[in-house]
């Protein structure tokens, strides 16, 4: 699976068995562990408010231990579909995960039923994404060597 590519899963699971529609971000494609390093983009603004919020990398490491990457509402991201968020999106740093490339595949195997193609995100937008979480307290060692 290619790194910066946003798909739009249907009944996404969660590790505890939940589900609901989620977008889902392929940060890396770990090749050798036949694994990807994923974040799943939420709308859930948990920014302290006397913070402001722009587009790219918010470090609340000294107040909050918490990094995110925003995605401002509108702002496209996408090089090959134009694609925007229609409000604020957020990565958390403390929320990277990975999962096997095979099991992602037998859960969510047809395009257009299981999940929908986003986009691609722009190069120089997933670089800061790496380097925002790459130098971020909040985001555990482990995925930072994969970064």
């Amino acid at each position: 699976m290619k790194e910066g590519t946003i798909l739009y899963i249907y009944d996404y699971v969660f590790e505890n068995g939940q589900s609901k529609n989620k977008y889902f971000l392929v940060i890396k494609d770990i090749e050798k562990h036949n694994s990807i390093l994923i974040s799943l983009p939420s709308s859930k603004d948990y920014i302290p408010a006397t913070t402001q919020v722009e587009h790219g990398c918010i470090d609340l490491s000294t107040v909050a231990n918490q990094t995110s990457y925003c995605f401002k509402a509108g702002q496209i991201v996408t090089e090959d579909t134009s694609f925007s968020f229609d409000l604020n999106t957020f990565l958390y740093g403390a929320y990277l995960t990975i999962l096997e490339t095979q099991s992602f595949k037998e859960k969510y195997p047809v395009e257009g039923v299981h999940y929908d193609y986003i986009g691609k995100l722009y190069d120089n937008e997933l670089q800061a994404v790496i380097k925002c979480f790459k130098e971020a307290d909040s985001v555990k060692n482990k995925y930072k060597k994969l970064l």
